[in-house]
């Protein structure tokens, strides 16, 4: 940091962002604003420890429970295989079973489907792959909602002209027509085809907790440096040789474990210890 003048002891040369940089201190600060995009919750799980672990939990519950395909027999309903000839509710049981030979399982795709559903997403896109001349779709493939914007029709209240799928950091882009695309969404009542994320009402608390845990992070990376300053001589240059002896020294006490180790420093240095108080020296 840079010493305000009250503070700063006569001689001391001004290095603060050779300091800020081997601190990594970042010169614009580091904010960390409340998520506000789909793909902003959708990191959620990979920075929050409570987000992946019910994020988890839905996704393992939903892998146990098969997709179970019904047929009516008189006024009964019975399990596909059951039914006495086979048709077209065996096939749907198998596309169900075994969704696609390429991506994931049929497990896999029920616990995406469900956790981004109700975990991280608020709904989620499955797009059906028919033959070469249609019909029955023959493969389901899972797309994450957050490389799926559908283009609403302006003349009727949730419908969907098309749905254009690009994922992030590549240049693909395909369009799929509605017919070719299930869509399941959480309740969203200012934009039906918009998808409304289950964290957006706990966007604010896991802001908070990501600077809270940085915030700690921090301190206990830099517990042991006491806040002081390098004193040197008027007319005297620091060379590059005792840079790198002071960082080197810096290195030495940084962290929980380094606590009471005293640095050597180079020939003509003097420390100038700061009386702060612990919150003080904490920021």
């Amino acid at each position: 940091m840079t010493l305000p003048p009250m503070y700063a002891p006569a001689g001391v040369k001004d290095f603060s962002g050779v300091w800020a940089q081997f601190m990594g201190i970042p010169q614009q600060g580091d904010g960390i604003p409340a998520p506000s995009r789909l793909r902003d919750f959708a990191e959620a799980p990979a920075t929050e420890a409570w987000v992946y672990a019910c994020v988890r939990r839905l996704f393992v519950s939903a892998q146990s429970v098969p997709l179970r395909v019904m047929v009516k027999r008189g006024k009964d309903l019975v399990r596909s295989e059951d039914a006495p000839r086979r048709g077209d509710a065996q096939d749907l049981q198998y596309l169900l079973d075994n969704i696609n030979p390429v991506s994931m399982n049929g497990a896999d795709f029920r616990g995406y489907t469900c956790a981004g559903m109700f975990g991280v997403g608020g709904g989620a896109y499955w797009r059906k792959v028919r033959g070469v001349r249609g019909g029955p779709t023959q493969e389901l493939y899972w797309l994450p909602a957050t490389d799926v914007t559908p283009e609403k029709d302006p003349a009727i209240v949730g419908a969907v002209r098309k749905y254009v799928y690009a994922p992030n950091g590549t240049a693909l882009r395909e369009e799929y027509g509605p017919r070719d695309v299930l869509a399941f969404r959480a309740p969203n009542f200012a934009d039906p085809v918009a998808l409304l994320s289950p964290l957006s009402s706990a966007r604010y608390e896991v802001a908070t907790n990501r600077m809270a845990g940085q915030q700690m992070a921090a301190t206990l990376a830099n517990w042991s440096i006491p806040p002081g300053a390098w004193v040197i001589p008027k007319g005297e240059e620091v060379s590059t040789q005792d840079e790198g002896l002071i960082r080197r020294a810096l290195r030495a006490l940084r962290g929980p474990r380094n606590a009471g180790k005293v640095p050597i420093l180079p020939a003509g240095l003097e420390w100038k210890p700061l009386a702060l108080n612990p919150k003080d020296a904490e920021w």
